[in-house]
């Protein structure tokens, strides 16, 4: 691939965000299973070298693209309630993995299989307990929500539950069921007595 000589060369986080751009493009335009390094590279207008200093696999690449994508297409929810913050997460999260490169890019965190991997589904998954820490943090400051409470094993099961449907191709969760999987989440499926 050649340059422009009168294009000033892109360095640093310019050439991230243009190479993180064009991946996620390239998912859209031909599918997880069919994008290239060269593509992304002409894409971004960078040098396919440029790109293998920052990922060394493909793989890499797209699940740094996973994990940008994700950060910026979730919104972090702050509507004064914890109940509210968990429906609106799970509803953001549900919205972001039925559109087309949210699908695309649960497909390629799902099939990843190498220690490139398995290092981005491991940073994929701090960043959701953080988003998690921020929501709990404010329900505990109200008195919403014991300190006993794991939120490891919340948020697991929350953003497990919508990314499961994603995987299954199910449909879009509306606010009902939203409310139905959170209120479940918090109340538990047994009677009172039976939960001592």
């Amino acid at each position: 691939m050649t340059t422009d000589p009168r294009q000033p060369r892109r360095r640093g986080e310019s050439v991230r965000r243009a190479v993180l751009e064009a991946a996620a493009a390239e998912l859209l335009a031909t599918g997880a299973e069919h994008v290239t390094i060269a593509a992304i590279a002409a894409r971004a207008g960078v040098h396919e070298t440029s790109i293998y200093r920052r990922w060394t696999t493909k793989e890499a690449l797209l699940l740094d693209t996973a994990q940008e994508q994700t950060t910026s297409g979730v919104a972090q929810p702050d509507t004064g309630s914890f109940r509210g913050d968990l429906v609106a997460l799970t509803l953001s999260l549900d919205s972001f993995l039925s559109s087309p490169i949210g699908g695309a890019l649960l497909r390629v965190a799902m099939t990843a299989s190498t220690a490139d991997g398995a290092a981005a589904r491991e940073a994929f998954w701090r960043d959701r307990l953080r988003e998690g820490e921020v929501i709990i943090g404010r329900a505990r400051s109200r008195g919403e929500v014991r300190s006993a409470v794991s939120l490891d094993l919340l948020m697991q099961v929350l953003t497990g539950t919508v990314q499961l449907r994603g995987i299954f191709g199910g449909r879009k969760l509306d606010t009902r069921e939203a409310e139905s999987l959170v209120d479940l989440l918090l109340t538990g499926a047994g009677e009172p007595s039976s939960l001592s």
